[in-house]
């Protein structure tokens, strides 16, 4: 007996759109061939899996909805509703206190016609509205960059890949700094010696 609802993949949408914005190339027909999901959406421990295949540090919270001010820069993040569907939620919206008052969400399932062009379209929810629908579960997605991986953000991880690539010169330097280090150690003790072998000499002369 065939299936009269099929999976609307809401998930896998979404975790594709998220792993575009951090610059991993991927297609929604892909993730659903390689992982069998043409007739079941991934449930919580697969769509790990899969986050961390293509790329993602992934992880499932709950929050409050007070909560969601202090997200910060993990935007965006998908939101798992009451009905099983995923939506992304872009940011949180604060008022003159601070407090979190709406929120921009985009919904995989909200239509668009072949004609429309450019980004796809946010949805500003109030506390009330959305609420109603969210479960109050969130899956936080970052990049996972290897230590060679040269699109990764400037920090002292930025460095590795060159250092690995430059290993011998940095070796030659090191050895340089080292040898340096060891003269501008030395010369201070060599003198005092010799200052004090004068000294010594001088007092014998005039005792």
């Amino acid at each position: 007996m065939e299936n009269d609802n099929p999976p609307q993949h809401t998930a896998v949408q979404c975790l594709t759109l998220i792993a575009r914005h951090h610059g991993i190339q991927i297609s929604v027909e892909k993730l659903i061939h390689e992982h069998s999901l043409e007739s079941r959406e991934p449930d919580r421990n697969r769509l790990l899996r899969i986050a961390g295949e293509i790329g993602l540090k992934a992880r499932f919270t709950r929050l409050a909805w007070e909560k969601l001010a202090e997200v910060g820069e993990a935007w965006p993040a998908m939101a798992l509703l009451d009905n099983g569907n995923y939506v992304i939620i872009v940011d949180a919206h604060r008022d003159e206190n601070g407090a979190v008052e709406q929120v921009a969400v985009f919904d995989p399932l909200v239509e668009r016609t072949e004609t429309e062009q450019g980004p796809p379209d946010f949805l500003t929810l109030p506390r009330e509205k959305f609420e109603r629908a969210w479960s109050g579960e969130l899956l936080l997605l970052k990049r996972s960059y290897s230590v060679a991986d040269e699109n990764q953000p400037f920090g002292f991880r930025w460095f590795v890949p060159e250092i690995l690539r430059q290993k011998a010169v940095f070796v030659d330097v090191a050895m340089a700094a080292v040898f340096i280090y060891q003269i501008a150690l030395v010369t201070p003790l060599f003198f005092q010696v010799i200052a004090g072998k004068k000294h010594t000499g001088l007092r014998g002369q005039f005792i």
